[in-house]
């Protein structure tokens, strides 16, 4: 195709995706079209065969573009930082072309336009996302899963990586910390065993708790000896002990009055 017929095809789609975004399909004639694109009408019927024909190709054409927009975001990064570059890249087309996305949309954009939205700017249907992600949850071999199930798995997983309670209760949105640790007690009480054996690892081997030998009696395991520390003292009978460890006298008293 020579350079002249490829300016002219461009020509005749530029044109066609501005009238019918103004004027919509019914509205638009072929004359027009035409006329903008500074072309006739035979040229118009070549390329593309019919008034039918040149706005289904429009609509692919707008619809190629945009696609091919968001995935040029595709960095390849991190998820996360995948799908904010790929929002960013939408958000960009959109400004940059409000003939397309008006196009597609069936109408202009506006302020008040839903973010999640039918391909017409109307409200979804709640049981839509619900039988979707039941759709998407049996091919995970999770079926019985709900939606709702995953604000759950979240907070679950936040508090078990160690995620401050005060932190997860905001991200949930929660009133207060403790509807968050009510809510999620039986996650909380699975973390108790894991604190105590951080515990056990900040403390000395040598010192920790055995089985069968207390904290103060701990010895070391190469010489057998009292840890520092940790020695009992040794009195010569049971009168030096007493006189070292006086009796409170609120405990005499009471010692008496019973």
């Amino acid at each position: 195709m020579s350079a002249k017929k490829v300016h002219s095809k461009q020509s005749i789609i530029d044109a066609s995706m501005e009238l019918f975004a103004s004027k919509g399909f019914g509205s638009t004639l072929i004359r027009e079209i035409a006329r903008t694109a500074h072309t006739t009408i035979p040229n118009i019927y070549y390329y593309f065969g019919s008034k039918e024909g040149l706005y289904s190709y429009v609509l692919q054409d707008a619809m190629a573009r945009f696609e091919a927009s968001v995935a040029a975001a595709a960095t390849g990064a991190s998820v996360r930082e995948e799908l904010i570059a790929m929002d960013k890249a939408k958000h960009h087309f959109m400004a940059q072309n409000p003939n397309i996305m008006r196009l597609l949309l069936g109408k202009p954009l506006s302020e008040d336009d839903l973010v999640f939205g039918n391909i017409n700017g109307s409200p979804k249907d709640p049981g839509t996302l619900t039988h979707n992600f039941a759709r998407i949850a049996r091919k995970a071999r999770l079926a019985g899963t709900r939606f709702h199930d995953l604000r759950h798995t979240f907070a679950s997983l936040m508090l078990l990586a160690g995620v401050h309670p005060k932190m997860v209760s905001k991200m949930l949105g929660h009133s207060s910390v403790a509807f968050t640790l009510d809510t999620y007690s039986h996650v909380i009480g699975g973390l108790q065993g894991a604190a105590m054996r951080r515990l056990d690892e900040v403390l000395q081997p040598e010192l920790a708790e055995t089985q069968y030998v207390s904290k103060m009696l701990a010895t070391n395991p190469e010489t057998g000896q009292a840890m520092a520390g940790f020695e009992l003292p040794e009195y010569k009978n049971w009168q030096e002990w007493e006189d070292s460890n006086p009796r409170p006298a609120v405990l005499e008293t009471a010692a008496l009055t019973n």
